[in-house]
């Protein structure tokens, strides 16, 4: 599907205030900050970035490690309101297998993290494979090569209470890494639970009606493969320009 909203328009993201979001929200997710997935990064960046941190990709999540690093070099940057690039999750992407909740486990078994076999697991981390642990890792990867004041910011509690709620057969684990953070966090997290359901409670709410009131800027359209979405996409924004 393509989604063609008239009223988006190009704007320009300060990175810096993208990197306080990103550490209240405990390395959950991108996003607005600069990315090579789905995105777009001038070499210098680059050249700056692997000169200064050793490399451009840390973790176990390299796109979520890289944004963050990225933000430091290149503070302001532009969000495009029109596609750029088109996604090629597949079922058995990892994409694919979170929209399937099929996207956990054990840690080390797991196909994704077999390459990552020996990579350093933070103690704070508990030791399952799934979305949050894994953007955790590579977040906390990424502060520690950093070097700065930035681990402080970083929002254990939420982190700790996102498990919980998400994860419940894993609860052990989370409070063994829990155990490992000082006593006024333990608390923190805690005291943060019945926010994040409620949170929680409100997105479900708001997916349910998206679904019943469908979205009139979404065009669905039947490909093959990749190749004929992008041929396709190309025609369908020729022909929004023409007709503009």
């Amino acid at each position: 599907f393509v989604r063609l909203d008239p009223r988006v328009e190009t704007r320009i993201v300060d990175a810096h205030t993208q990197i306080d979001g990103f550490l209240r929200a405990a390395g959950q997710g991108c996003g607005s900050m600069p990315r090579v997935y789905h995105g777009l990064v001038a070499r210098s960046v680059l050249v700056q970035m692997a000169k200064t941190m050793g490399r451009c990709f840390d973790g176990v999540s390299p796109d979520v490690s890289f944004s963050y690093f990225a933000a430091h070099f290149s503070p302001r940057h532009a969000i495009i309101g029109m596609p750029l690039t088109i996604g090629g999750a597949s079922v058995s992407s990892n994409a694919g297998r979170s929209a399937m909740r099929q996207h956990k486990g054990d840690l080390w078994s797991d196909p994704h993290m077999r390459r990552y076999v020996g990579e350093p697991w933070p103690p704070e981390v508990p030791e399952f494979f799934s979305v949050e642990t894994v953007w955790g890792q590579a977040t906390l990867r990424a502060l520690a090569r950093a070097g700065n004041d930035d681990r402080r910011r970083f929002n254990d509690s939420r982190f700790y209470s996102l498990l919980l709620l998400r994860h419940p057969d894993r609860w052990r684990a989370t409070v063994s890494a829990l155990a490992t953070r000082p006593l006024a966090q333990r608390i923190k997290a805690a005291g943060m639970l019945m926010p994040i359901a409620t949170e929680h409670a409100f997105g479900a709410a708001r997916k349910i009606v998206r679904r019943l009131r469908p979205d009139r800027y979404v065009e669905t359209m039947d490909a093959a493969s990749i190749g004929a979405a992008s041929t396709l996409v190309d025609q369908m924004l020729a022909s929004r320009g023409a007709e503009a």
